[in-house]
């Protein structure tokens, strides 16, 4: 039963972390960057968030791939040396 929630109503940061299969760091990276919605309870550190603030997360991180780029047609230009380089013999002018 260890890092699973045991009151519904408020969760502590690894048992946030367990229901969204994250690490706890990453939990704290997301309250820290202002992502997920937790609260400071008493003057200790304790923070808590809940059930419903993590799904909103996990929805607000929805992951949506952008439409690929048709291809195109170009063929790769030959790179030119740099001038610091040496070119081999049988490119030599």
């Amino acid at each position: 039963m260890d890092g699973e929630p045991t009151n519904t109503a408020t969760l502590t940061v690894a048992q946030a972390a367990a229901l969204a299969g994250v690490s706890p760091k990453t939990i704290y990276r997301a309250i820290e960057d202002g992502r997920l919605a937790a609260a400071c309870l008493g003057r200790s550190t304790a923070l808590r968030t809940t059930p419903q603030w993590i799904t909103e997360w996990i929805e607000s991180s929805r992951y949506s791939p952008k439409p690929q780029d048709a291809p195109t047609n170009k063929t790769a230009r030959p790179r030119r040396p740099r001038a610091d380089r040496q070119l081999p013999g049988y490119l030599e002018a």
